[in-house]
């Protein structure tokens, strides 16, 4: 006999079939593909990626900023450049800081819905804003991660050609469609997935969509997946957690 699933469980687990299932579809009608499941870091290694930031609702980001440097943890933060050019000061923190940025495009927008020149100029766009945010004009912005993972092969060449790598991942706690009242089970899966990679690629979401989306549904639903506030102290709980099983910290995916 299985486990029985709480109310709460049940909602989330149909909801993530859902999107699932429907962002197969769009894909596959698209000639789409998805980024692999993928570990590209040694044996007992774990990367922090976060996606959809920086956030400045109850101030996610600068508090996970706090609770890395509390640990001494280096994390690669995918970052969408209109939320860049929002809170610039956030991205400063993130370089000064020594975490590393990557380029999540410029708006929110899958690249299943844009054209060869959206997706373009979306790039440059985001590369832009993250050289301006940082201070550092001759930044070279070395990963990208399509919004939701999705990408066309035939527009590989747009961020291979500029000499960036995909940022891939392999320990997912699918806190992206769970609010505050499921933080827990975020930390239990991460830490489980990892456990049994033996290290990997997390990928967590300190922002969600762009920031005036969030505000917006945060308004509508405090407790939905668009609060992300419970995310730096889900981090602390893991990075406890993972250290206590001597896992190291790094955020390089290689050359």
């Amino acid at each position: 006999m299985g486990l029985a699933l709480t109310t709460d469980q049940e909602i989330i687990l149909n909801s993530m079939r859902v999107t699932i299932a429907a962002a197969l579809l769009i894909a596959l009608l698209s000639g789409c593909t998805i980024l692999r499941f993928t570990r590209d870091v040694p044996s007992g290694t774990v990367v922090f990626t976060f996606d959809d930031g920086p956030n400045a609702h109850e101030n996610t980001t600068a508090r996970l900023l706090d609770v890395l440097d509390r640990h001494n943890v280096k994390a690669l933060f995918c970052l969408i450049g209109e939320n860049v050019d929002s809170h610039p000061e956030l991205v400063r923190r993130m370089y000064r800081s020594g975490h590393t940025l990557a380029n999540h495009g410029y708006t929110d927008r899958m690249i299943l819905f844009q054209s060869f020149r959206q997706i373009e100029s979306g790039l440059l766009k985001c590369d832009s804003s993250l050289r301006r945010a940082s201070g550092e004009e001759s930044l070279h912005v070395k990963y990208f991660r399509p919004a939701s993972g999705w990408y066309r092969p035939s527009t590989k060449r747009l961020w291979s050609g500029r000499g960036m790598k995909l940022v891939t991942f392999c320990c997912h706690g699918w806190d992206a469609v769970r609010g505050p009242l499921q933080s827990h089970s975020v930390v239990t899966d991460v830490v489980e997935s990892v456990r049994r990679l033996q290290g990997g690629t997390i990928v967590l979401h300190d922002g969600r969509d762009c920031q005036a989306r969030l505000d917006r549904e945060v308004r509508k639903n405090p407790l939905g997946s668009y609060n992300r506030s419970w995310i730096p102290e889900a981090v602390d709980s893991i990075i406890i957690a993972l250290k206590r099983d001597g896992f190291r910290f790094s955020s390089d995916l290689g050359p």
